[in-house]
């Protein structure tokens, strides 16, 4: 069947913007037409798009320095697409996160947190300085637990957070039991505020047990 010359430019023509016209920030990125798609999406697409490409080449730049080149993380992969992994990586992360807050909250109804107090300590030079937290807990429960760790948040009286530090106690705690515990912190710490609140008033700090696992006697691990 032949078909008329109206007919058949329009079926090429519907033909041609199918595939021959995809859109930028749907394209494949190679390292040919990786400076063109950039320009192409720069001068076409839509201000929010231009920014979080450029946002993306910002990070494959910055993650480059870690052994990969820029291209080596772009490559294969349409913008659109990194954008989609991107939101569902932060998806993950977020329910992740929630996860384990979650899990936190259910086993901090274990524990009792009876006294906080903060306290300082340098060496007799008066050079190496550090922060003591202590906090006293009581085993809500009426089995013994064998040991648990978590972490001792601490936060101003504005309650931004100064610091997250990771604790464990091994020592078997006997239902209903209380225990004293203290932990010492160097102000020589990069990811915490140490110095800060080595400054600060006890009084003016608010802290935070976040237990993360408890092994009972039994063997049980919560």
């Amino acid at each position: 069947m032949k078909l008329n010359p109206i007919l058949r430019l329009t079926v090429f023509s519907i033909l041609f913007v199918s595939l021959g016209c995809t859109k930028p920030m749907d394209k494949k990125i190679t390292k040919d037409n990786y400076n063109e798609l950039l320009e192409d999406i720069r001068k076409n697409a839509s201000e929010e798009d231009w920014k979080k490409v450029q946002a993306i080449t910002m990070m494959a730049k910055m993650g480059s320095l870690a052994g990969k080149t820029e291209m080596e993380l772009l490559e294969g992969k349409s913008f659109n697409q990194i954008i989609d992994n991107i939101k569902k990586k932060n998806e993950a992360d977020l329910k992740a996160a929630k996860d384990e807050e979650d899990k936190a909250e259910q086993l901090a109804q274990l524990f009792e947190v009876i006294e906080w107090r903060k306290s300082n300590k340098t060496d007799a030079y008066g050079i190496t300085q550090s922060v003591i937290l202590s906090l006293k807990l009581k085993n809500k429960m009426d089995k013994e637990m064998d040991a648990f760790e978590g972490s001792i948040l601490v936060y101003d009286k504005l309650q931004n957070k100064l610091g997250e530090f990771l604790i464990k106690d091994t020592e078997l705690l006997a239902a209903g039991a209380e225990r004293k515990l203290s932990f010492n912190f160097s102000t020589i710490d990069f990811k915490n505020n140490v110095k800060e609140i080595y400054a600060t008033n006890g009084k003016d700090l608010r802290f935070r047990f976040k237990p993360t696992r408890v092994l009972l006697k039994d063997g049980t691990t919560l």
